[in-house]
Parts: C-alpha cells; sequence; structure tokens
C-alpha cells in the first residue's frame, strides 16, 4: 500500500504532530493487524515517534493491542487494530416513502439498521422518526449515542451541500428544505448531505466494485433515476453539485407520460418504477388475458410467472436504458458502469435489448474499454452516507477524549 512519508520535519511541529497522528491512526485503521515496527517503515517516522502516538492512541480508548506476530529474531512484534466500537456515526438514506438509518463504527459496518416506512412529503416527520430510532439502534449496535460523532444523509434531490438546503426532489416532493438544520438540531451531532446516487458510487470506489477505478459511474434504476459520477478519482458535481440528474435527460420527443419534473421524454418519466408500471397498464390491451401487476413485488411474481405484458415492457425499458448508458458512456469514458436499484432486480429480462443497444449505438473504442455491472452491495447509498460523516470524524486529531 502506497502511503505518502511523513517524516519529522523542521517547520511547525504542532501541525506535523497531528498529520502524524492521524496518519498513523488511519494506517492502524486499515491495515490492521499491524506492528510498531511496519508502521515506522511504511510511515518514515522514527519508532520512538510511532511508539508515543501509539500509547496516544491506546490511552484514547481507540487502539488496542491483538496478538503478535512470529519473531524473526527478538521479541514477538505486537499487533495493533482500532477498536471499531469506540465511537461510530449516524448514515441514513431517504427514499420515496421510507428511510433506512443505520449506525456504523469506525471501520463503516452497519452495526444496526431499520428501513422506515413514512409519508416522506412531510420533512418534519422524517426527522422526527429519525430521531425517535436512533437509541434502539445504538442499543443494538453496543455504540453509545454520545459515541455517535457525525451523521451523513443520501437523499435524491437537488442538494446544496454548502447551504445544507435541499432545494428541490421531485419524489420526495420537498422544496427549498433546510434538512442538515433541521436533522443536527434534532439529533444533537454535525450532519453531512450527499445526493443518494454520489453517496452510492463513492461506496463503491472504497469498497466495491470500483476499487481500483478513478473513473466510474453509478446509476441508480428505482422510482427515480440518477446518476453518480466519479471522475480522476473525485465525485464529479458540477456547478452547485446538481450535475449528473440523468433521470430528467431527455431521450425521447415522442408523447408520453409526465415526469414528476413535469416534463415528457424524461428517461425517469420512461423507465422509473412507477412509469414502467403505468406502461404496463396502457399495454395491457394487446396482451389480453394477462394480469397487469400494480406493484414492484407483483412484477417480481409476474416475471417468474413467465408473464408476457411484463416481457415485452421489460424488453422496451431495457432498450431505453441501453440508450442512457450509451450516453453516459460517450460523455464522461468511465473504466466501469454500476447498475444498482430495485430495477436490478430485473435484470436478466433487461439484459438483452440494453446490450442490444450498447453494441449498435456505443463507439467499439469506449465499448471495449468500458464494464457493465449489476452492484452487489445491498444499500450502497447508506454506506457512503455513512462514509461521508466518517471522513469528518477520521480527519479529527482526536476522535474521543482519553477513556479512563
Amino acid at each position: 500500500m502506497a502511503v505518502r512519508s511523513l517524516k519529522e520535519v523542521s517547520g511547525n511541529s504542532q501541525v506535523m504532530k497531528v498529520r502524524n497522528k492521524i496518519l498513523v491512526r488511519n494506517l492502524i485503521r486499515t491495515e490492521s493487524p499491524i506492528s510498531r515496527n511496519k508502521i515506522a517503515k511504511i510511515t518514515g517516522l522514527s519508532p520512538s515517534t510511532v511508539t508515543g502516538i501509539v500509547r496516544e492512541l491506546m490511552d484514547e480508548g481507540i487502539v488496542w493491542e491483538v496478538g503478535s506476530d512470529a519473531s524473526t529474531g527478538g521479541r514477538k512484534p505486537v499487533n495493533l487494530a482500532i477498536k471499531s466500537e469506540a465511537a461510530g456515526v449516524v448514515g441514513m438514506r431517504l427514499q420515496q416513502g421510507y428511510v433506512v438509518v443505520g449506525i456504523m463504527d469506525l471501520n463503516n459496518e452497519v452495526r444496526a439498521q431499520r428501513r422506515l416506512a413514512i409519508d416522506t412529503s412531510r420533512p418534519e416527520k422524517v426527522v422526527r422518526l429519525i430521531s425517535n430510532s436512533l437509541p434502539e439502534l445504538s442499543l443494538e449496535a453496543n455504540i453509545p449515542l454520545d459515541r455517535c460523532l457525525r451523521a451523513g444523509l443520501a437523499s435524491p434531490g437537488l442538494i446544496n451541500i454548502e447551504t445544507g438546503i435541499l432545494e428541490r426532489s421531485v419524489n420526495l416532493g420537498w422544496q427549498n428544505v433546510p434538512i442538515r438544520y433541521m436533522l443536527e438540531q434534532a439529533l444533537g451531532m454535525p450532519v453531512y448531505l450527499e445526493n443518494v446516487s454520489n453517496a452510492a458510487v463513492l461506496a463503491h470506489q472504497l469498497y466495491g466494485q470500483g476499487i481500483g477505478h478513478s473513473n466510474m459511474i453509478y446509476l441508480t434504476l428505482s422510482v427515480g433515476i440518477s446518476a453518480g459520477v466519479i471522475m480522476n478519482g473525485e465525485i464529479f458535481g458540477g456547478k452547485g453539485g446538481y450535475a449528473c440528474e440523468v433521470g430528467h435527460m431527455a431521450v425521447s420527443t415522442a408523447d408520453g407520460f409526465v415526469c414528476n419534473c413535469g416534463n415528457k421524454g424524461c428517461l425517469e418519466g420512461l423507465c422509473g418504477l412507477k412509469n414502467i408500471l403505468k406502461l404496463m397498464t396502457s399495454y395491457s390491451s394487446r396482451f389480453k388475458g394477462a394480469t397487469v401487476p400494480a406493484s414492484l413485488e407483483e412484477m417480481v411474481i409476474e416475471v417468474e410467472n413467465g408473464n408476457p405484458l411484463v416481457a415485452a415492457v421489460l424488453e422496451e425499458i431495457g432498450a431505453w436504458l441501453g440508450i442512457a448508458i450509451v450516453n453516459l458512456v460517450h460523455l464522461f469514458h468511465p473504466d466501469v458502469v454500476i447498475l444498482g436499484g430495485e430495477l436490478t432486480l430485473f435484470y436478466e429480462r433487461l439484459a438483452k435489448s440494453m446490450h442490444q443497444v450498447l453494441v449498435q449505438r456505443m463507439l467499439p473504442e469506449f465499448r471495449s474499454r468500458t464494464q457493465i455491472v449489476v452492484s452487489e452491495m445491498l444499500d450502497p447509498g447508506l454506506i457512503g452516507a455513512g462514509a461521508i460523516a466518517l471522513q469528518h470524524v477520521l480527519n479529527k486529531e482526536t476522535i474521543l477524549e482519553q477513556v479512563p
């Protein structure tokens, strides 16, 4: 693992001390179990400096000793690890009709989580529900609430990260909601916001199929459709952080269902889950006797039953999604496009028409260099929200006050 050396140099000694401490702590977190000697070799810090930093981290209750390696002569090197349950963060993901709340430890492992159904059109009710869920989650996670230090929220819509205002979410029905302030008042901790697809692509970059890639796209296929893009290792947000609202990219000039944004011809208006269900109703006269599903769960059953109406609609949706992927790949030329969300339950039914479009319309130089995969994460938006909160915890000099 390449780690930037932070050898002791002349200059601001206090700044260097803080940077060295953060470096050592994060190295222990990512590379544990690891010995003091190995830390010194990787970082370039002197053994005495490493020993002093480790002693300080152990006094804080953040690091502990976890056994030893075989001796190569002399004393066996004692290994160190982060005490992951010493503190935690709160992760939250909003979706139309429900919110997922979780408590993660210092390794961003989910220790407890709940999916809570609610009328998400009422922001104050959502905030109250989240706040009320935390005591029980804290007990289950075995991380006291006063040691949950930061929170991250992943939400659909146009989020102003600087002001903490969710300026517009057509699927939640929110406009100019000061959601960061509301959550901070209710939870009593700093809260960080991110678009749900941006949070999901970050989660894949850190922990999933995006590891090792500097350019990638995560495409959310659900009630809403959006994309999170990482370019040159960084989330691409454009001006104001609103970039990549691909659900409202115009892909058709023909009349069709009205998208939640009020326009026609949007990708989301064609391929969002609710409009897929409407499309099945409108096509039902072509398939007399076929059951028309009214929900995602019924769609799953009808696919298993070989319903020809569902098969025909999913084939059409696959082609539209193929067009969207072609456009995104030609714009950003990513290493990998990761598909996530409820519609990936039907990937086998979508794939044939989708890949036909990719072969027909994507330039071969792009097609040969870009992977299209289905996400293997259960809830990347939640994981990404936790990762954003955890990043702010780990950038502090001291995570906790000294533990007696």
